[in-house]
């Protein structure tokens, strides 16, 4: 009983003194706790970068956002205790931060976000990197090479050029891509959906494990491979030569034609779509 009493005490103050801290500093300011009771600030800063061809990405729990503008420029707002380290050697940008998830106690989580912009003619050589907890929003870029792992995060993507192919690992999230040009890349996704529209996809492969795949007026040239294992595969109004569709356990629908397990149009044709489902249904309409 004395214990409890103890106990109860302690995280009255705790709360008190939290909520004289939130007021003091207008609530910009959080009481946390990993290892002990921390006070995190939010932290913001605008810094303009030297020209860079190379972008490493190597972030935990900040959503991030690379955009077009008049300038190299980088942009944080989050945390002091997670502040990411910027690094620029040579051509080659690094920005990188610690994992930090602690308990709350104060009032209430700080969302970090990272805004990289470059400027309207640029085209990166690459962008790599390995981002948890975080979703990228890209708008407006052209790069030549890709190789990116998001664990637990989404990818939104508008006006995206990748010329010359690369890898998208996701395990948890989605992936929208809109009016973008995207040549030999791997999209493999574990969990979530993916969902294209006004895209020219040449060449690739896209997989989801477990989640719908939607390619809405989508450009499929050369050899476009799209798999499924759970989950219904659906073109709306694609342009391209030929199809060579597959299904374990599904419906086939290719505009006006049905079959069980195979069903193919002009399969020898140098630009098609060969399409797989284990368990799930391949539905294709004008």
């Amino acid at each position: 009983m004395k214990k409890s009493l103890i106990i109860g005490a302690i995280m009255t103050a705790i709360g008190i003194f939290a909520i004289l801290i939130g007021l003091a500093n207008g609530a910009s300011t959080n009481l946390v706790w990993q290892n002990g009771v921390k006070i995190d600030k939010s932290y913001h800063s605008s810094k303009q970068l030297n020209q860079f061809k190379h972008l490493t990405l190597n972030t935990n729990d900040y959503d991030v956002t690379i955009q077009t503008g008049t300038e190299f420029k980088i942009e944080i707002d989050g945390s002091k205790l997670s502040k990411p380290v910027i690094t620029q050697d040579g051509d080659n940008l690094t920005i990188s931060n610690k994992a930090f998830d602690p308990v709350n106690i104060g009032f209430g989580r700080i969302n970090p976000t990272l805004t990289i912009t470059v400027p309207d003619d640029t085209q990166l050589e690459t962008i790599k990197g390995n981002l948890i907890d975080s979703d990228l929003t890209i708008n407006t870029l052209q790069t030549k090479k890709v190789q990116l792992e998001l664990d637990s995060g989404s990818i939104n993507a508008h006006n995206f050029t990748i010329s010359d192919g690369g890898q998208l690992t996701m395990d948890n999230g989605g992936a929208e891509i809109k009016n973008s040009n995207l040549e030999n890349v791997n999209l493999k996704l574990q969990n979530g959906y993916t969902e294209f529209e006004n895209n020219t996809l040449t060449g690739g492969t896209y997989e989801s494990s477990n989640g719908s795949q939607e390619f809405d007026n989508v450009t499929f040239k050369s050899v476009v491979n799209v798999k499924n294992r759970n989950g219904k595969i659906e073109m709306e109004s694609p342009i391209t030569d030929g199809y060579q569709l597959s299904s374990d356990n599904g419906q086939i629908e290719l505009f006006d034609r049905e079959e069980s397990h195979q069903l193919n149009q002009n399969e020898t044709a140098e630009n098609k779509v060969i399409a797989n489902t284990t368990n799930g249904k391949i539905e294709i309409d004008d």
